[in-house]
């Protein structure tokens, strides 16, 4: 399991630290010794059953912007 899996379900299972990520996503990073850009605002979203978020990633300007990789970087999203 990734870092971020792992994250991810800490998130799901601890609603302390959910509630924590979600008023201050960059303090939990940097607490945990977690990447993150700090010119870049972060906002943390939690889906509902009634509610889905569906988020459109920003494409970074060093990454080819081919189908192929475009695929790739999607299906590792889903």
């Amino acid at each position: 399991m990734s870092v971020e899996q792992e994250f991810l379900m800490q998130l799901y299972e601890d609603e302390e630290l959910r509630n924590r990520f979600k008023a201050n996503p960059k303090g939990v990073f940097a607490a945990r010794g977690m990447e993150y850009d700090e010119a870049a605002e972060y906002r943390v979203l939690e889906d509902s059953a009634a509610v889905r978020h569906i988020v459109i990633p920003h494409p970074k300007k060093a990454e080819a912007r081919s189908a192929e990789e475009l695929e790739q970087r999607i299906s590792k999203l889903l």
